[in-house]
């Protein structure tokens, strides 16, 4: 600008006025967008407008402010004002603390926008979960499955919980159902009103056998069909691993037994479908078998869990 001559002093003051102009346009069109607030919404889960507590600690609550066409508009001062139902605190900014069960209504105000948001109230005692969940790589997801019992020594019947996934490249949460990502095992860690629940998460890759089993390959399925007579025999890694002989829907499995430098605890048998296994040198071996007596084929399927080396 100092340097330069008539000419470009000129282009660029055009170059500054024209980019001007667009930012201004740019604003314009959004606020020509975006209509004033018609609509608000509060809550975390699919129903609008509920909000579920679980813990006694305080929890602002979460409302979005939608014009007349859905769209999220910014953040506004919206007021909040206890209506009705169970005797919940509220203060004009939002933060509900609950002290027992019971459904409050709680009346949001944003200029004459007004909307009633649902608070149910259910403190938990403890939260609770199975101890682990298994995948073969492939398979669907899994619900979820949680339970949590009040403080007044009820079930919950509605839960809001942080649940957290140990290393999301095995599996994930989305909504209320487990995902399995890649072979490899996790853990799910669920917190509800002071109270933490986990359960194990175990994806198996499947394979056609237990031979050549790479080292990275800790959790392995491996499934077969035996008729009568029938039976194979497959070789064991070395080191400790756990072997599980899966039941089918009848209730039937393979015979398994191992045989080489190989013990297992408890001793492989009738009746005993998983055992913890430690082979101390290569030519250790376990073979499914079919009884030749037997009076149909059976689907059987043995998974192997290996601890790292």
């Amino acid at each position: 600008a100092r340097h330069g001559t008539a000419h470009g002093r000129v282009r660029l003051a055009g170059w500054l006025g024209l980019h001007v102009a667009a930012a201004l346009l740019g604003a314009a069109a959004r606020l020509l967008r975006d209509g004033p607030p018609a609509r608000l919404e509060a809550g975390w889960g699919a129903v609008p407008n509920l909000l579920v507590v679980s813990g006694r600690a305080p929890v602002s609550i979460p409302m979005r402010v939608l014009d007349a066409r859905g769209r999220v508009l910014p953040p506004a001062p919206v007021r909040y004002a206890w209506e009705s139902g169970a005797p919940a605190e509220v203060s004009p900014e939002g933060v509900v603390r609950c002290g027992q069960r019971g459904d409050a209504m709680v009346r949001a105000t944003l200029g004459d926008v007004t909307a009633r948001v649902r608070v149910s109230c259910q403190p938990v005692w403890y939260v609770s979960m199975p101890r682990w969940y298994n995948f073969v790589a492939g398979d669907a997801p899994q619900p979820l499955r949680m339970g949590a019992m009040g403080l007044d020594g009820r079930p919950v019947t509605r839960l809001a919980a942080d649940v957290a996934v140990a290393d999301p490249s095995v599996a994930r949460v989305v909504g209320t159902r487990v995902h399995a990502l890649r072979p490899g095992r996790t853990f799910i860690r669920a917190h509800a009103g002071g109270s933490t629940a986990a359960a194990a998460v175990t994806v198996f890759e499947p394979v056609r056998s237990l031979a050549g089993l790479r080292d990275d390959q800790r959790y392995v399925f491996a499934s077969l069909r035996l008729a009568p007579g029938e039976r194979a025999r497959w070789p064991l890694p070395v080191g400790t691993f756990s072997l599980v002989n899966h039941v089918g829907p009848l209730g039937d499995a393979p015979d398994l037994a191992v045989s080489g430098p190989v013990r297992c605890q408890p001793a492989p048998g009738p009746g005993v479908h998983q055992t913890f296994c430690r082979a101390w040198r290569r030519g250790a071996t376990v073979t499914l078998s079919r009884p030749a007596d037997a009076a149909t084929p059976v689907d059987g399927a043995l998974a192997l869990e290996r601890d790292r080396p």
